[in-house]
């Protein structure tokens, strides 16, 4: 009360009721919302590695039909003109920047990083929901106790994300 007068027992059951169903709606919200983001960037990331696989594969068809036109006009025409050996150049050229590249090995590298940071920030939401349902709103200390762990919780799963994310090349890419 802000006139300086004591709450009544109802008067703190009431606006604990009032806080509790505030946060339970504000937890509903987050986790919601939460939900709804983690759909659409695994809806993001499967249209992303879809759309690089078609690419590997027209790049490897483009290559293909580089150098088999190099053949045919070679074929056609008995002779090393330099437009069939620029053709049949162009088309190995573009072969060996493909398997250089390694498309398909980042693509794997790629999904396996993203679903780290999936099962990162999944587990955290976990840890918060656990300290909530955990904590008795009637008694401060658990409430309390929640509050301080899922403030360590989120600490710990942002210094994660931020590591992971932050880790060196050389580190991630050890396994290449």
């Amino acid at each position: 009360m802000t006139d300086g007068t004591k709450m009544t027992t109802d008067e703190q059951k009431q606006a604990n009721k009032e806080t509790i169903d505030r946060l339970k709606k504000l937890q509903e919200a987050v986790q919601e919302i939460t939900e709804k983001q983690t759909s659409q960037l695994q809806i993001k990331a499967t249209k992303t590695f879809r759309d690089l696989v078609y690419m590997t594969w027209i790049t490897f068809l483009l290559g293909l039909v580089l150098v088999a036109s190099s053949f045919i006009l070679f074929a056609l025409f008995q002779q090393k003109t330099p437009e069939v050996l620029g053709l049949g150049s162009l088309g190995v050229a573009d072969w060996l920047a493909l398997f250089f590249y390694k498309p398909m090995d980042r693509l794997q590298k790629a999904n396996a990083d993203f679903a780290q940071q999936v099962i990162i920030l999944k587990s955290w939401a976990l840890s918060v929901n656990l300290e909530l349902l955990a904590m008795d709103v009637h008694k401060a200390e658990t409430v309390i106790a929640a509050s301080k762990n899922i403030r360590a919780g989120t600490a710990q799963s942002a210094r994660e994300i931020q590591e992971f994310i932050e880790k060196p090349e050389k580190e991630k890419n050890a396994g290449d």
